[in-house]
């Protein structure tokens, strides 16, 4: 006779008895996800696709002013700059990786004093 434990961070213990069922289904949250974010107030960041082959599309909403999105690779070597000047409160931006090889990249995004960096995914 097997009794299965089972815990979640915050929950009490489970207990499942041996005659519960052939199978369980349990959903939990774990790992990184990289959803649209609501950066601040009213700024919002979209990468998609990801993973994708060779294009990707940045999508920022709510920023005004000047931007400045960087691409890296995994040494760390900036691959592309693009500097916007007085970018408007949509803006899309497109990468092209055709000419990288396969693995993963990093797009920072630089707007007054925020910073984010996104994951970016060449198949």
């Amino acid at each position: 006779m097997k009794v299965f434990n089972l815990k979640s961070i915050g929950d009490p213990f489970t207990f499942l008895e041996p005659d519960f069922g052939a199978f369980l289904i349990y959903e939990f949250f774990a790992g990184d996800y990289t959803p649209t974010e609501n950066l601040t107030n009213n700024q919002f960041l979209k990468i998609y696709p990801n993973p994708s082959e060779d294009i990707f599309f940045a999508e920022l909403e709510g920023y005004s002013g000047n931007v400045q999105m960087d691409l890296y690779n995994q040494m760390g070597q900036v691959l592309q700059t693009v500097e916007l000047e007085n970018a408007t409160d949509f803006v899309q931006q497109t990468f092209d990786l055709s000419d990288y090889s396969a693995g993963i990249y990093y797009l920072k995004i630089n707007h007054g004093n925020v910073t984010e960096v996104r994951k970016l995914i060449r198949l």
